[in-house]
């Protein structure tokens, strides 16, 4: 006869429990990203700041510059323009970058600690422990939300600090200008919480919650370009209408709150229910046999990727028509504001930038593909991939080329539609065509640093990811500040935007084919690296 034994103390008696000492793992096993947040936004929030302090001698200036913003095209990417002093001018020129930035930050944020854990099994190995069902959740987006308010708390003592609020008037923008960014971060987090509930896989969860950000903004825009209530259906809309150092509407705060309240609220009562590993949306049941093209690796990325292709094409597209639908206007209504990072004041300096921007855009998603080496031999397939007879050179070229003919498609598309709006106000057709050749002077420059990329793969797999981002967020800053940094030239003339040619306002000369030539070095290096080393690693 035998005697059953209970084991109580292993069964949690309440959906929260450890929710504690979880809380406490995620701020430390997270604590350079949060490092690295606050730096970037409250650290570009305070450089500019600084920057126009410097930049703008009078009011007339400020005027001028919150003319330049009012231009319909303008505020369809940025909003509705700030006021008519230092602080709106740092509204205008960061708020929605920053809020969107911050916004799909944290679903990104919210996923890696919640879906992403569960698929790599880390949070099975807590709940071997006695931790609650909703402990892991709990833990996560609290550490996102805490993280936005030290954002937001930052961002209101260093734009009061700046001198951002006008003389005599408090800091009543300032506190509302933090708010705003909190808003839109605690919209990201409420998006994660949810989306990693009902999506099949991390993956699905970061495309869905980024989705559905995007589509806010753009929700937005329409309510801006229109000037009608569709931006109210928007809580990006919501964040923006605060504006600060004008309207002060702080209580928009408070929708967004609730919102994020709700957002949270669902996303506990779908993971009590669902199974463990699976989400409300299941995977599709895949084909018998593969396709041709799923035979082949070159194939395999497309196929994968095939969403972000599409998405970033038509983002393109209408970028550059936007870019060039503003380029006279913007050109008209500078005036007199020395603007560093144009290098002139002549509508070939103004295209020349235009398109310098385009090509920053068009880089991200060759970055994440080639990128996508590190994280595939995570996951094991390329383990997978190199057991089925590819070879490791093989298996980066096909990418590396897959990557390059996209960037092409890119450039060419960004080129061509900025043209296109441009030539359709200058009356000048042949602006198309001129302006996608020109765009494609940046992809040596783009192209060398994806052989980084093959080069830290190789030697430091690990440090592929962090790099790789964080050169491209020192290589956006070098554009558009690098002049108040006073880097020396050999810096600039070595970063990819700064050392290219800014045609058509500049002349083709040798420095292009000097990005060719380290994009093969770095590569064949990445590739002798990578021979030698174990894979996983």
């Amino acid at each position: 006869m035998s005697t059953a034994v209970s084991n109580d103390s292993a069964t949690p008696k309440s959906p929260l429990v450890g929710t504690g000492r979880y809380f406490r793992f995620t701020l430390k096993h997270n604590l350079m990203r949060y490092l690295v947040w606050i730096l970037v936004i409250v650290g570009m929030i305070a450089f500019v700041g600084a920057y126009y302090k410097d930049l703008f001698k009078t009011q007339a200036d400020l005027y001028q510059f919150a003319a330049l913003g009012s231009n319909p095209g303008m505020v369809a990417l940025i909003g509705k323009v700030g006021s008519a002093t230092l602080g709106g001018a740092v509204w205008t020129k960061l708020w929605m970058t920053l809020a969107m930035t911050l916004a799909i930050g944290m679903v990104f944020q919210v996923t890696k600690g919640a879906r992403a854990d569960e698929e790599n099994g880390r949070t099975e190995l807590f709940r071997s422990r006695p931790f609650g069902i909703h402990s892991t959740l709990t833990a996560v987006v609290g550490g996102a939300l805490l993280l936005c308010v030290f954002i937001g708390a930052l961002t209101v003592f260093a734009s009061y600090g700046i001198g951002l609020d006008p003389a005599g008037a408090g800091m009543t923008g300032s506190v509302v200008f933090g708010l705003s960014l909190v808003a839109c971060g605690f919209l990201g987090v409420g998006v994660g919480a949810l989306t990693n509930q009902l999506s099949a896989s991390a993956t699905m969860a970061n495309s869905t919650g980024s989705v559905v950000i995007v589509a806010f903004y753009v929700i937005r825009m329409l309510g801006d370009m229109g000037d009608n209530a569709a931006v109210w259906f928007s809580p990006i809309g919501w964040s923006e209408r605060m504006s600060p150092w004008q309207d002060n509407y702080g209580w928009l705060f408070i929708p967004t709150v609730a919102l994020t309240a709700v957002l949270i609220t669902a996303a506990f009562l779908i993971e009590a229910r669902r199974d463990y590993g699976s989400g409300v949306f299941k995977d599709k049941r895949g084909r018998a046999d593969a396709k041709p093209l799923m035979r082949r690796s070159w194939g395999l990325v497309l196929h994968f990727y095939k969403g972000s292709i599409i998405g970033w094409a038509c983002g393109m597209a209408l970028t550059g028509l936007l870019f060039g639908s503003v380029a006279k206007t913007m050109l008209d209504m500078l005036g007199s504001i020395k603007v560093p990072f144009l290098q002139g004041n002549s509508m070939n300096a103004l295209m020349g930038l235009l398109l310098c921007i385009m090509g920053m855009v068009a880089m991200v998603l060759p970055l994440q593909i080639m990128t996508g080496l590190r994280s595939d031999e995570a996951k094991g397939l390329t383990e997978s991939q190199l057991a089925g007879g590819m070879s490791r050179y093989r298996l980066v070229g096909e990418r590396m080329l897959v990557s390059l003919c996209l960037l092409v498609m890119l450039l060419l598309i960004g080129g061509a539609s900025t043209g296109v709006s441009y030539g359709a106000v200058a009356n000048d057709l042949s602006q198309s065509w001129k302006l996608a050749i020109d765009a494609l002077v940046y992809l040596p420059g783009i192209a060398a640093v994806m052989g980084i990329v093959v080069l830290l793969f190789g030697f430091v797999p690990r440090a592929t990811l962090p790099v790789t981002w964080f050169l491209y967020g020192a290589m956006y800053f070098d554009v558009l500040i690098g002049d108040a940094l006073k880097l020396p030239d050999w810096v600039t003339h070595m970063m990819p935007f700064t050392g290219t040619p800014r045609i058509p306002y500049e002349s083709f000369n040798a420095s292009v084919f000097g990005f060719a030539a380290a994009a093969v070095v770095f590569t064949a290096l990445g590739l002798l690296g990578l021979r030698k080393r174990d894979i996983p690693k």
